[in-house]
């Protein structure tokens, strides 16, 4: 096994004060990196299945996952129960939102020797 990370305590105290994720990164790359192989899942499935249920719901959350379905009306609260994920998907579809309401699109009018005429066109 390789050596654990140290990280010096008032990096970690400064870190969490800026509520950063960085103390965390370390951690969870080793985690990650000993990930057992698919047969010691299996068996730990098998064997404790309320703790394996637990792991499932952890990583999922962890990988953007939510299981909050209810609709507030305060967007202040629904940023900051949003991941990562969810706020660039957020970040994403309101860019193209606006995106398609900057495109300026011709307006048709109708008129009485024409059946259509085209405003700002020409």
């Amino acid at each position: 096994m390789g050596h654990p990370v140290r990280i010096p305590e008032s990096s970690i105290s400064a870190a969490l004060h800026a509520r950063s994720r960085e103390p965390f990164t370390d951690v969870l790359a080793a985690l990650i990196g000993a990930l057992p192989d698919p047969k010691a899942m299996q068996f730990f499935a098998n064997r404790y299945p309320n703790k394996w249920a637990q792991a499932v719901a952890i990583f999922a959350k962890l990988a953007g996952y939510h299981d909050k379905m209810e609709v507030k009306g305060n967007i202040a609260v629904n940023v900051s129960m949003m991941s990562d994920s969810q706020l660039l998907e957020k970040l994403s579809e309101n860019e193209r939102q606006m995106a398609e309401i900057s495109v300026e699109k011709p307006v048709v009018l109708s008129s009485p020797n024409h059946d259509e005429a085209e405003l700002g066109a020409g």
